[in-house]
């Protein structure tokens, strides 16, 4: 979600920013709305399931410190483990950013910056196959834990309208590495990077067979 707040017309210095020092009380903070917001939703968080995360950036908080931001924007990813409770949480979000607006006088927009993902609708079947030919190619060490990813993927959109199967393939480097770290980085074209991908390769291959000539039985 991205949101923005902007002073409104008519308020301020005929809707510019205000000097800080000389004229506060002209001015329209948006910054201030802003930090509401985040503060909301630090609020927010108390009373979610356990499967949400919201985590947000300021994109824009003012041009200086002695001129009262008149505009300010923020950008928050908001995950949740279904598309149902994720609509519902969404809406608490955007309340948070109304009352924001309704405390500071600043005027608030928001959006959708990106395609909204929804959640992964797996079938057994499938990943019964994946994991046997995963395995038949060298990849030994199995977690059956749907929930061990808290990432977001447009593959839930996918298996929505289209059976689907889903599976993440650990890297298995000499040290542990996380995604988004940059000490990953000098493992991505890497000899552990190459098996990985030629093993996940084939047992997708080898599962495609499979499912083309067994059909009937999914």
């Amino acid at each position: 979600m991205l949101a923005e707040y902007d002073a409104l017309p008519g308020y301020g210095a005929n809707g510019e920013p205000a000097h800080a020092a000389c004229f506060p009380e002209d001015g329209i903070n948006a910054l201030d709305a802003v930090n509401l917001l985040f503060a909301g939703i630090n609020c927010l968080r108390q009373h979610v399931t356990s499967d949400v995360r919201i985590h947000g950036i300021i994109t824009n908080g003012g041009s200086a410190p002695n001129i009262t931001p008149d505009y300010a924007a923020c950008r928050f990813y908001i995950r949740a483990g279904s598309r149902e409770y994720l609509n519902k949480l969404y809406k608490k979000v955007i309340d948070c950013a109304k009352g924001a607006e309704l405390m500071t006088g600043a005027r608030l927009r928001f959006k959708n910056f990106e395609n909204s993902f929804d959640n992964v609708r797996y079938v057994k079947s499938l990943q019964s196959i994946m994991e046997k030919n995963l395995k038949k190619v060298g990849i030994e060490n199995m977690s059956s834990d749907e929930e061990s990813s808290a990432g977001s993927s447009d593959i839930g959109n996918v298996s929505q309208v289209c059976p689907t199967m889903y599976t993440e393939i650990a890297l298995e480097a000499p040290e542990n590495v996380k995604v988004h770290e940059k000490e990953i980085l000098k493992y991505l074209s890497s000899e552990y990077a190459h098996d990985k991908m030629n093993k996940s390769i084939l047992a997708m291959v080898l599962s495609a067979v499979e499912l083309s000539q067994n059909s009937n039985k999914f």
